[in-house]
């Protein structure tokens, strides 16, 4: 079974800069690791030089940071930041999807769903605990699944973004007993 994960939205890239093939002399300066439980969902940023992923943990970001409430906001990896400093750049190591930290602690089986945003909610039977229509980036609405918050990285942030969704639509979310779909699932045609 796949591994649940999230993955920060990536930043608009700055401008870009003149390439040269070349190794940094001085090696990248990486931050310390920050521990998690093994049982804590990784969630992933994507530089915005390179586009190769990391964990939150492994670039030093914490866990409960919003990189999503700036829009401006960029993220450049340790690797990215050390060849700007040299004046060099690697053309070779781009858009690599598992944490290219050295030494990541985060076992990767390559079988990992990153969740593209929640599209809908339902009671689960136990009173006070919905469950959540989960649309994985890169499926379509019949691939979409139901999960419990806990499941979820950052349930707080998937969860709000659901219920402004929802609200736009003139959808009643103060409601936890009714069963509330986004127009995307109702219209797509596949259902």
């Amino acid at each position: 079974m796949g591994q649940l994960t999230e993955r920060a939205p990536k930043s608009k890239q700055a401008g870009k800069s003149k390439t040269k093939l070349a190794t940094a002399a001085k090696g990248p300066k990486w931050p310390q690791l920050i521990p998690v439980p093994p049982a804590v969902t990784a969630t992933m940023i994507g530089c915005d030089v390179c586009d190769c992923w990391y964990h939150f943990t492994c670039v030093g970001i914490p866990l409960d940071e919003d990189f999503d409430s700036d829009p401006d906001r960029t993220f450049e990896c340790p690797l990215c930041a050390a060849e700007r400093a040299q004046g060099v750049r690697n053309p070779q190591r781009h858009g690599i999807e598992l944490c290219t930290r050295p030494g990541c602690p985060h076992v990767s089986t390559g079988d990992e769903f990153y969740i593209e945003r929640l599209v809908g909610r339902r009671p689960s039977g136990t009173p006070g605990v919905p469950l959540y229509m989960v649309r994985w980036e890169g499926f379509g609405i019949r691939d979409c699944t139901w999960q419990p918050a806990h499941t979820l990285p950052r349930p707080e942030k998937l969860i709000a973004d659901f219920e402004a969704a929802a609200t736009l639509e003139k959808q009643n979310v103060l409601n936890a007993d009714s069963i509330i779909l986004l127009e995307e699932v109702l219209l797509d045609p596949d259902i």
